[in-house]
């Protein structure tokens, strides 16, 4: 997927606070219901704050939720919102281990019983809103996508969605990817792996302390502070070097919810010895700390790393000021009904409002994927009302019900049924896109070596007619990579060598040739490999991406590798290296031209493949769009002033004027002189918006093979 972390963030482990111990241990659990202005004091009594009233957490809860959602609909008038998941971990971590430490797990049952609470409390809602997702996907997202969201709908269920979204974070193909209506999910995972840890962690601890003979609590607090320090450090190490692991990822995530855990462990000591006008300063303190978190913290903030310090403490603060009885502290808002409603729902509506937010554009139709203000108020309303139905018709009662608690078989057997259903249809989706895209290869597989096939439709030699039928399916369109890009494609961190594939002719070649760029060369790659066979050329690939494709210095961080890379390249001494390029960043023809010079130097032929016109707009996926409009595909094409970009590498091979330095162009069989069209022959040329598909490539060989013959020594 693509990169954009703080723009995807959704979270919530927050929940109602009608639940009592008995209940078992949720994100809200053991917060019992108070009628707004009720003026008891929440430390009195047992240590165990799950059975104590906290309406002053429901409300910290809809502070999080809202901002959440606000920054989901209207990024730019609340852009720090996104920190509200930072907000849950914290109430979650002190929640959770404050029973925990009430009644620390000692045997089997004990751990057991609080992952089926678990379960009994998350998995039914978590269930209907996949479900209905992915019904959602499966009546108006472009058939393309859905092998994509039948996986991350498995992730999600199994609460892995955030290593899935790490995975995706180094994967140069998703790089441009719609955005997921599950991507939500990835703070869900975090909680709870936490949640599967956690009781070990407490349990162990536990077990030292009764042998040590010391204070449990104190062995507790010690051993989540190291796990703080340990969690924050790394989160910032990561957070300057690995941007989307330290943004997902639980281990750089588990000191925010290892914060709530200290508070949970010295609470009963503090709040006794805290003064009410203490109190009431720190819930301003902590109040004003989330309020400049939303206001300061945007998508450039280095996140979490140490920026997440300041709503994690916030969040602590205002919890520990344990809701004063004082006239500056507003209860008469805090403890509202309205308020009050959105804490209970909390966990609800930030399950349901995210997929509707991204499904909502395509259910409307709307090319570019957004949504008018009022649309967006549409939605809002439609995400509160579908969250207060799910807590109240869905939640309350399985919670409530004394059938499965009688036996904790029986949630796991409801667990087990709500997780092999989600998995089932998204197996569904899978296969119908399986069956799509093998029905597709067999098409192509007839249709090679017509005579309008493809790039040759546009063959003025072929008086061919406009094209009528769709070979490759918009599903196989996008499934269709060159493996230069799919299995060739080096990309950081780089590998201490070169990853070099050896394509054509490999067992007794007559000429090598080397495949040097980026994927822009890469999706060249199968189409050369044919040519290779056929010729008795070795084609061997050096595919690197987010590198300008230069073998001398460039403006960017790929020095170290570039040297090794340039190395390989040099000491084979091919017979013809081909380099091809997308219009790079503040780049020019200069910037090439000493590459260029250095193969010739080095003895080299160079053929330079001038880049192909695409859209270039991730919002315009050409599959996709085909997929929109079978009635009509011309509706996808583009023009030729906008798909066809300028290319500073084929630039410098034209200024070098090298009787060894040659180009090809073969746009001419992509685009006409008045359109790019979205289909060619009855072939989608493009996988996504700038990469062509290893079909298209192919019909393209007999535009391409002749200059290749040409600049073979």
């Amino acid at each position: 997927m693509a990169q954009t972390l703080p723009g995807d963030t959704v979270a919530d482990p927050g929940g109602r606070h009608r639940a009592t111990v008995e209940d078992g241990p949720a994100p809200a659990d053991g917060v019992v219901p108070a009628v707004a202005g009720d003026a008891t004091d929440v430390t009195s009594g047992t240590d165990d704050v799950t059975k104590q009233k906290r309406p002053d957490i429901q409300a910290l809860r809809a502070l999080a939720v809202l901002g959440v959602v606000a920054y989901h609909l209207f990024p730019d008038a609340l852009p720090g919102g996104f920190v509200g998941v930072d907000v849950f971990f914290v109430i979650s971590g002190f929640l959770i281990t404050s029973h925990l430490i009430s009644a620390p797990p000692q045997r089997p049952r004990d751990f057991a019983r609080f992952w089926s609470r678990r379960a009994l409390r998350l998995l039914p809602p978590v269930g209907v809103v996949i479900a209905a997702t992915l019904l959602g996907i499966l009546l108006w997202v472009p058939v393309p996508q859905w092998k994509d969201l039948a996986r991350e709908a498995v992730t999600s269920m199994f609460y892995v969605q955030n290593w899935q979204l790490i995975s995706e974070s180094t994967n140069y193909l998703d790089a441009q990817r719609a955005a997921s209506p599950f991507q939500h999910f990835w703070s869900l995972s975090v909680e709870e792996q936490y949640y599967l840890m956690w009781p070990l962690l407490v349990g162990l601890l536990t077990f030292a302390a009764t042998r040590l003979r010391r204070s449990r609590r104190a062995v507790l607090g010690t051993g989540f502070a190291v796990a703080v320090a340990a969690s924050f450090a790394w989160g910032v190490a990561q957070t300057h070097g690995q941007a989307a692991e330290a943004y997902f990822s639980t281990w750089t995530r588990m000191w925010e919810l290892a914060i709530g855990s200290v508070l949970a462990a010295v609470f009963p000591a503090l709040s006794r010895r805290l003064p009410r006008r203490g109190s009431v300063l720190l819930l301003w303190i902590g109040v004003a700390g989330v309020a400049a978190a939303y206001a300061l913290i945007d998508e450039k903030t280095p996140f979490p790393g140490y920026a997440a310090a300041l709503p994690t403490l916030a969040t602590a603060a205002v919890i520990l000021a344990a809701d004063p009885v004082s006239r500056t502290n507003p209860r008469w808002l805090s403890h509202s009904a309205p308020v009050q409603l959105i804490g209970d729902c909390s966990y609800a509506l930030y399950l349901w409002h995210w997929p509707l937010i991204v499904l909502a554009p395509y259910a409307l139709s709307r090319a570019d994927l957004t949504l008018a203000w009022y649309q967006k108020l549409v939605v809002l309303a439609l995400s509160v009302a579908l969250a207060w139905a799910s807590t109240n018709l869905l939640e309350a009662p399985v919670r409530g019900s004394r059938w499965l608690k009688a036996r904790l078989s029986r949630v796991f057997a409801m667990a087990l049924a709500i997780s092999l259903l989600v998995a089932g249809a998204s197996y569904a989706l899978d296969a119908r896109v399986d069956h799509e895209i093998g029905q597709s290869a067999a098409d192509v597989q007839q249709a090679e070596g017509e005579d309008c096939f493809g790039a040759a439709a546009l063959d003025p030699k072929l008086h061919c007619p406009a094209t009528t039928e769709l070979v490759t399916s918009p599903a196989f369109a996008k499934d269709d990579i060159s493996e230069g890009v799919s299995k060739c494609l080096m990309v950081p961190p780089y590998p201490a060598r070169p990853l070099v594939c050896h394509r054509g002719d490999t067992t007794d070649p007559v000429k090598r040739i080397a495949l040097y760029g980026n994927s822009h060369a890469g999706h060249w790659l199968d189409a050369l490999d044919e040519i290779g066979k056929e010729k008795h050329w070795q084609i061997d690939s050096y595919i690197l991406g987010y590198c300008y494709v230069s073998l001398t210095e460039a403006p960017d961080a790929c020095g170290d590798f570039r040297d090794v890379e340039t190395a390989a390249v040099l000491d084979q001494d091919y017979d013809l290296v081909i380099m091809a390029s997308d219009l790079s960043p503040d780049s020019s023809p200069d910037l090439y031209t000493p590459s260029l010079q250095l193969l010739v130097d080095h003895g080299s032929n160079v053929l330079v493949i001038r880049d192909n016109p695409a859209p270039g707009d991730p919002k315009h996926q050409v599959a996709d769009c085909v997929a929109q409009h079978l009635d009509d595909w011309s509706t996808c094409d583009g023009t030729p002033a906008g798909w066809i970009h300028g290319d500073d590498l084929a630039a410098a091979a034209r200024q070098l004027d090298d009787p060894h330095v040659f180009t090809v162009d073969v746009n001419d069989y992509i685009c006409s002189k008045k359109s790019c069209p979205a289909v060619v022959g009855g072939v989608i040329p493009y996988r996504d918006e700038n990469h062509l598909t290893a079909t298209f490539t192919k019909t393209l060989i007999p535009y391409l093979q002749p200059s290749i013959e040409k600049a073979m020594p």
